[in-house]
């Protein structure tokens, strides 16, 4: 999976993420404390001026390919709320597939980032954080 993501990632950066108006990209590399359903590494993009963003993660690109929009709100100065959903991911070990709807809080002066999923057939509510890389789109 690494590699088809990080070949999925070069191109939809060069592709759909060009779509958005500048912004600046958050590469975050994320900790979820061993309860699965979120990537090692997440890309956010964002627009504060348009408040618009675009996820993409290992999950997106296996189930979805594409990056996934995200909607956003201002929590503080210095804090963004995203939300987003992603259909129809594959469970093994149950043959159905899940919903999880994603929530994340971005700090945008520390590029911290907490990660929690709601799941629509799992009471777990599985949970991460992480520290995003940071730079200006064009």
């Amino acid at each position: 999976m690494s590699f088809r993501f990080f070949s999925l990632f070069a191109f939809f950066m060069s592709f759909s993420f060009s779509a958005q108006a500048a912004g600046k990209l958050y590469d975050c590399e994320i900790n979820d404390f061993g309860t699965g359903w979120m990537g090692p590494r997440m890309i956010i993009s964002v627009d504060e001026s348009e408040q618009t963003a675009m996820v993409f993660d290992g999950i997106i690109a296996e189930v979805v390919e594409v990056p996934v929009p995200a909607q956003v709100s201002r929590r503080s100065e210095s804090s963004l709320r995203l939300n987003w959903t992603v259909k129809n991911i594959p469970v093994s070990n149950v043959n159905t597939k899940e919903t999880a709807k994603y929530k994340a809080i971005l700090n945008t002066r520390t590029h911290k980032v907490t990660v929690s999923v709601q799941l629509n057939y799992f009471d777990n509510e599985p949970r991460g954080t992480g520290k995003c890389k940071v730079s200006q789109q064009k």
